[in-house]
C-alpha cells in the first residue's frame, strides 16, 4: 500500500523491512520463544509505526499464511490512529481508495475470518475518526462492491444507486457487505456518537442499512423458496444470519449512543418481521433470540402486535424443544436464550399473560410454562442455571402489580392472588438443602450460589406479602403440616426457613398470632422442642434461626418461652447449631426477661455445663449470659438478684483463678484462654444486667428507688457481687497485664456499668476505673481503648461533676505525666497514643475545666499544665492529622469556656492592648503561641483537609474572646514575614502553579473580616480564600 503522506524509501530497504517484519511476526506464532515475546513485540511496534509501515502492511497482506495476514490490518489500523491529524483530505481520499480495492480482493480470494474481522476493524477506525471524508459508508462500500473496484464516494450519492447496486452483488460479497455494517455498528460503542460529528454521520447510514438488511432477508428467503429446515441452503442461511446480526447491531448502537433516527419504528417493522420467520430453523434460532430478547428489554417499542404474535407463535410451537430440553435439565445456550426471550416476552406482555389473563390457549401455555419451569432437575444455581432467572421474573411481577395496585391502576383480584400465591407452592421443592452425601461434594461456591437463591426467594415472598397477607403465612403453615405430616424434615425445614424470612413483615405485630399459634403451639412443635422428637442438625439450625427473628412474637406469648428456650439450649449440644442457638438465647431472654426469672436457676446450671464444653464457639457462652443476666435483671428484688448474680458470678472466679495458675505453670497459652472467656463472660453479664431501654419509671414511687441504691452500696450481699467482678478483673489482669485482648475485655467489663443511672451490680468504685487507667503507659496494649473507656467514665459522672474531683485530677495527671513521655525525644513521639491523650482532655473540660485549670497550682517537676498546654500546642505544628485535629479541638473546647476561672488572660490582652505594667494571664503565653501557629497553618501550611479544624479554633477564640483574638491572631499574621509586593520581573519560566500573591494589606484585611464576623458560618469561607492566596492558585478547587 502506497503511503498516503507521499514520503519515498528506496525498494532494497522496504523489502528487507518487509521481510524483518515478516519474520518477526513468524516468530510470535511460533511455539518455544516465549522468553522473547517481549523483544520480538517491541521491535515488531517500531517497524509497524515506521515510515515504511504502509509498505510493511502491504508486505504482510501478501503472505500466505493467514496468521501473518493479519497483522496487515493490523498495522494499516495502527497507522491510520498514529497519522491521521498529518494526513490532509486528498491524502484521506487516497488511503480510503486504497482499503476499498484491498477490500474487494480480500473478499474475492475468500480471505479467512481472522483477517476480514482485522480488515472490517480498520475501515471503522477510518470512519470514526474525526473529519473523516466517508460519510454514506455503506452505500459507498456498495457501489464499490458492485463495480468491483474503487469508485469516489461522490459517484454513489443517490441512494437508489445503492439500490439497484445490491442485486449485482455475488454471495460472497453481499455477506461481507453485511458483515462490514455490523462491525460499523458494533464498533460504534466505543465512540462517544451522542451529538457528535461521527455520530451525525453514522445516523445518515440507516437508510441505507435497512435498504441492505431488507434485501438481505428478501434474498435469503427467494434462495431458500420457503423458510424450513429442509429446503434452506447454505447460501441462504448465511445472508439471514448475516442479516439478523446486522439488524441487531444496529438497534444496539442507536441504543447504546442515544441515537434515535427518524421515522425508526417503521424502518425496523419490515426486517424484524423478517427476522421472526427464520425462527424455526434450528441455525438462525439462536441470534434471532438474542435480537428480540435484546430490542424487547432495550427497544420494546419497536416490538409490534405482529412481532408479538409471531414471538408467541414461536415460544409455543417450535421453541417448545428448548423448553422441553430446560425441563430435561440441558442449559446450553439456546435453551438459556429461549428463557431469556420467554421470560423478557412475558414481562412486556404481562397484562395479558398474568394481569387480565391469560387471554387466549397460546398465553395459557405459556403462563403453565412459567410454573413448569421451577420443576426442572437439580439444585437451583448448582445445577438449574435457569430457575434464578424465573424467579426473578416473578419478583419483579409482583413489584410490578404491587405498584399499580398503589397507584390506583389495578384492582387486585383474587385470581392474581391465587397466580402469585402458586409460585411459592411451584418453587418451595426448589429450597430444600441437599442431603449430607450431596452437599458434600459441592464447593463453598457452589453453597453460596444455593444459598443466593434461598435468599432470593425469601424476597419474592417479602414482596408478595403485602398482597397476599397472612395467606403467605396460611400457605407456608399448610407445607410444613403436610411435611410433618409425611415425616419429611427437609420439607419442614423449607417451611420454617420461609417462616423466618417473613418475621419483619410478621412478628411486629398481631395480625398472623392465630396462625402462628397452630405451628407453635401444635403437639409436634412442643415434641421437638422437648426432645421427643429426633430432627436433622440442619432443620434445628434453621429453626434456631427462626425462632431468633420471632423474639417479638414470643414476648407476647410467653407461655412457649419455655419449650422455645429448652430447645435452644439443647441445641448448643451440636457444635453448627451454638451459635446461631446462643443469638436466640441472648436475644429472646432480653426481650421477653419479664417472663422467665423463676427459670434462672436452670439456666445458671446449663451455663455452667457448658462452661465444660470444650467444643464450644467463640462467642457461644458470652451471648449466653448476657441472656441469662438479662433474666436476672428482670427479679422482681435486688436480694433475689444479688443471689442469682453470684451463682453465675462465683464458678467464673473459681475458673479465673484455676486458668492463672495454669498459666503460672507453664500452660500460659492454654490459661491465656481460658481467661479470656471468663473476662468475656463477665463483660457479657454486665451488659445483660442492665436495666432495659424501656424500663418504665414509676414517678409516684419516691422510696423504692432509694432502698436500691442502698442495697448495692451498702447491703453486704449487694456490695459482694461488686466485690467478686472486681475480684475477678483484679485476677485476671493481674496475671495478664499486657495482653491486648483482655485490656480490651477489661475496659467492656467496666463500661457496662457506666451507663447505669443509679448504684447497681456492675457500678463499680470509682477507683477501679482510676487504678486500671493509671496502670498503663504509651506503650501498653490497646491504649487508645483504655483511654476511650477514662473518657466514657468521665462522661458517666458528668451530672455529677463534684463527686469526683479526685478521680478527675488523678486522670489528669496522669494524662500529663504520659504525655511527658511521648515528649522525651523525637523516636518517642506515637501521632495515636498523642491522639487519645489529647481526645480525653478535650472530653474533660467542657464538665471539668476548673479541677483542669486548678492543676496549675500543682506543684510537681516539670508542672503538669504547662506541660499539656505546649504539647498541644506542638501538635499543631505536626503533620499528623489526627493528633493535629485532637488539639485544634482541645482548644475550641477551652475558647468555648462560658466561665473561663478569672485571671487567665489578663485585662489588656482581653482588651486586644496588653498593659505594660500588667501582669500576663496564666494562658496569654500559650494564646500568644496560639495564634502564630494557626495563623502560619492556615496560610498555606497545612493540609486544605485541615482548614475546618483550624476555622473552629479562630471561630471560638473571635466569638468568646475578640480583643485577645485579634491582638494574637495580629501578632500571627506580623509573624509571616510578608514583604512588600512589588512587581515580579518577567524571566519567561513556565510555572505549574500560580505563585502566592499576598501583602500586608491582604493580612490586615483578613483580620478584619475574621474579626467582624464575630465566628460566623462565611469564616471558614474567608480562611480557605487566604489559604489559597498564600499557597498559590493552583490549588483552588470546589
Amino acid at each position: 500500500m502506497d503511503q498516503p503522506d507521499g514520503s519515498t524509501m528506496q525498494q532494497a530497504d522496504i523489502d528487507a523491512l518487509i521481510f524483518e517484519a515478516r519474520q518477526l511476526a513468524t516468530d510470535l506464532t511460533t511455539p518455544g520463544l516465549a522468553s522473547q515475546v517481549a523483544t520480538i513485540q517491541d521491535r515488531l511496534l517500531k517497524l509497524q509505526k515506521s515510515s515504511a509501515g504502509w509498505m510493511i502492511a502491504d508486505g504482510f497482506l501478501g503472505c500466505e499464511d493467514p496468521k501473518i495476514r493479519f497483522y496487515g490490518p493490523l498495522t494499516l489500523t495502527m497507522k491510520i490512529n498514529q497519522e491521521w491529524d498529518i494526513l490532509n483530505v486528498e491524502q484521506r481520499l487516497g488511503l480510503l481508495a486504497q482499503l476499498m480495492n484491498c477490500f474487494v480482493m480480500l473478499i474475492d480470494s475468500a480471505e479467512k475470518p481472522l483477517v476480514m474481522r482485522k480488515f472490517f476493524s480498520t475501515l471503522t477506525t477510518f470512519f470514526f475518526k474525526p473529519g473523516s471524508p466517508w460519510t454514506y459508508s455503506v452505500r459507498h462500500v456498495t457501489v464499490t462492491l458492485a463495480n468491483g473496484k474503487y469508485l469516489p464516494e461522490d459517484k454513489s450519492e443517490e441512494p437508489t444507486l445503492a439500490i439497484h447496486a445490491l442485486s449485482a452483488l455475488s454471495h460472497e460479497r453481499l455477506v461481507a457487505l453485511l458483515s462490514f455494517c455490523t462491525a460499523l455498528a458494533e464498533e460504534s460503542t466505543r465512540y462517544l456518537t451522542e451529538g457528535t460529528e461521527s455520530g451525525n454521520r453514522l445516523q445518515a447510514n440507516t437508510n441505507d442499512v435497512f435498504h441492505l438488511i431488507d434485501y438481505g432477508f428478501e434474498r435469503a428467503v427467494n434462495n431458500a423458496g420457503s423458510v424450513s429446515n429442509q429446503n434452506v441452503t447454505d447460501h441462504s442461511l448465511d445472508v439471514a444470519k448475516e442479516s439478523i446480526q446486522t439488524l441487531h447491531a444496529w438497534l444496539q448502537a442507536f441504543h447504546n449512543g442515544k441515537i434515535n433516527p427518524p421515522g425508526l419504528a417503521e424502518k425496523v417493522k419490515k426486517p424484524l418481521g423478517f427476522a421472526a420467520h427464520f425462527f424455526g430453523i434450528e441455525a438462525l434460532a439462536l441470534p434471532a433470540m438474542e435480537l428480540f430478547a435484546e430490542t424487547i428489554a432495550n427497544q420494546y417499542k419497536l416490538v409490534g402486535k405482529d412481532h408479538m404474535d409471531a414471538l408467541i407463535n414461536f415460544i409455543v410451537g417450535p421453541g417448545e424443544r428448548y423448553a422441553i430440553a430446560l425441563m430435561n435439565g440441558e442449559y446450553d445456550d439456546e435453551s438459556m436464550k429461549f428463557l431469556d426471550l420467554l421470560l423478557r416476552f412475558s414481562a412486556l406482555d404481562q397484562s395479558n399473560i398474568i394481569i387480565n389473563g391469560p387471554s387466549d390457549e397460546n398465553r395459557e401455555k405459556i403462563l403453565f410454562l412459567l410454573y413448569k419451569l421451577f420443576h426442572a432437575p437439580g439444585y437451583p444455581q448448582v445445577d438449574d442455571c435457569a430457575v434464578i432467572l424465573l424467579l426473578e421474573f416473578w419478583t419483579e411481577v409482583a413489584s410490578d402489580i404491587d405498584e399499580l395496585v398503589l397507584d390506583g391502576a389495578l384492582a387486585f383480584s383474587e385470581e392474581i392472588k391465587q397466580k402469585l400465591a402458586r409460585v411459592i407452592t411451584e418453587g418451595y421443592d426448589k429450597l430444600r438443602f441437599p442431603s449430607h452425601e450431596v452437599s458434600e461434594t459441592w464447593d463453598d461456591n457452589e453453597l453460596r450460589l444455593f444459598v443466593y437463591f434461598r435468599r432470593e426467594f425469601a424476597e419474592y415472598l417479602l414482596e408478595v406479602y403485602p398482597l397476599l397477607g397472612v395467606d403467605v403465612i396460611r400457605h407456608i403453615l399448610e407445607q410444613a403440616s403436610n411435611s410433618i405430616a409425611k415425616n419429611d424434615w427437609e420439607g419442614f425445614e423449607v417451611a420454617i426457613y420461609c417462616l423466618g424470612s417473613l418475621a419483619e413483615s410478621v412478628a411486629e405485630n398481631e395480625h398472623a398470632d392465630s396462625l402462628l399459634d397452630d405451628l407453635f403451639c401444635s403437639e409436634v412443635f412442643q415434641s421437638v422442642c422437648f426432645g421427643h422428637k429426633e430432627i436433622p442438625l440442619k432443620v434445628r439450625q434453621t429453626m434456631a434461626d427462626m425462632i431468633d427473628h420471632y423474639t417479638l412474637y414470643f414476648a407476647r406469648n410467653g407461655k412457649l418461652l419455655a419449650p422455645v428456650l429448652n430447645f435452644l439450649f439443647s441445641s448448643l449440644d451440636f457444635p453448627s447449631c451454638d451459635p446461631v442457638a446462643s443469638r436466640s438465647i441472648s436475644s429472646l431472654c432480653q426481650s421477653c426477661r419479664k417472663f422467665l426469672p423463676m427459670h434462672s436457676q436452670g439456666f445458671i446450671d446449663k451455663f455452667h455445663q457448658l462452661c465444660t464444653k470444650s467444643s464450644l464457639g467463640d462467642s457461644t457462652l458470652e451471648r449466653v449470659a448476657e441472656g441469662i443476666a438479662a433474666v436476672i435483671q428482670a427479679a422482681e428484688l435486688d436480694r433475689e438478684r444479688a443471689v442469682a448474680l453470684l451463682k453465675l458470678l462465683n464458678p467464673l472466679l473459681q475458673e479465673a483463678q484455676a486458668a492463672c495458675q495454669q498459666a503460672s505453670n507453664g500452660q500460659y497459652e492454654e490459661g491465656l484462654a481460658r481467661s479470656l472467656i471468663v473476662m468475656r463472660c463477665i463483660a457479657s453479664i454486665g451488659r445483660g444486667i442492665r436495666a432495659p431501654d424501656d424500663d418504665v419509671i414509676d414517678l409516684d414511687t419516691h422510696d423504692s428507688q432509694p432502698a436500691s441504691d442502698s442495697f448495692w452500696a451498702n447491703d453486704p450481699l449487694g456490695v459482694s457481687v461488686t466485690e467478686t467482678v472486681i475480684c475477678i478483673l483484679d485476677t485476671l489482669v493481674g496475671q495478664f497485664p499486657n495482653e491486648s485482648y483482655m485490656i480490651e475485655a477489661t475496659c467492656d467489663v467496666l463500661k457496662a456499668g457506666y451507663t447505669e443511672r443509679h448504684p447497681g451490680p456492675y457500678v463499680l468504685p470509682t477507683q477501679v476505673t482510676v487504678r486500671f487507667v493509671k496502670a498503663t503507659n504509651i506503650s501498653s496494649p490497646c491504649f487508645s481503648n483504655v483511654m476511650a473507656t477514662a473518657t466514657a467514665f468521665l462522661a458517666s459522672r458528668s451530672s455529677t461533676p463534684l463527686v469526683i474531683e479526685q478521680e478527675v485530677t488523678e486522670l489528669t495527671l496522669h494524662t500529663a505525666t504520659l504525655i511527658q513521655t511521648l515528649t522525651v525525644s523525637a523516636n518517642s513521639y506515637d501521632p495515636e497514643a498523642a491522639h487519645s491523650c489529647i481526645d480525653f482532655l478535650t472530653r474533660l473540660i467542657p464538665r471539668y475545666y476548673v479541677q483542669f485549670f486548678n492543676l496549675q497550682y500543682v506543684d510537681t517537676t516539670p508542672p503538669p499544665l504547662p506541660a499539656i498546654l505546649s504539647f498541644t500546642l506542638d501538635v499543631l505544628k505536626r503533620p499528623d492529622p489526627l493528633p493535629l485535629r485532637a488539639s485544634c479541638s482541645f482548644w475550641a473546647a477551652i475558647l468555648s469556656l462560658t466561665d473561663l476561672p478569672s485571671g487567665l488572660i489578663s485585662t489588656g490582652a482581653s482588651m486586644g492592648s496588653p498593659r505594660p505594667n500588667e501582669p500576663p494571664g496564666f494562658l496569654d503565653p500559650y494564646l500568644r503561641v496560639l495564634g502564630e501557629y494557626v495563623m502560619h497553618q492556615i496560610a498555606g501550611n497545612c493540609a486544605r483537609s485541615d482548614l475546618d479544624h483550624f476555622c473552629e479554633v479562630i471561630k471560638k477564640f473571635v466569638f468568646k474572646h475578640q480583643g485577645a483574638a485579634r491582638h494574637y491572631f495580629g501578632n500571627g499574621l506580623v509573624s509571616l514575614n510578608v514583604p512588600p509586593k512589588a512587581p515580579a520581573p518577567d524571566t519567561g519560566a513556565i510555572q505549574s502553579l500560580p505563585a502566592p500573591s499576598v501583602t500586608q494589606q491582604d493580612l490586615q484585611k483578613f483580620l478584619s473580616t475574621i474579626i467582624s464576623l464575630r465566628g460566623a458560618r462565611q469564616t471558614n469561607a474567608n480562611v480557605k480564600n487566604f489559604w489559597v492566596s498564600n499557597r498559590g492558585k493552583g490549588f483552588a478547587y470546589v
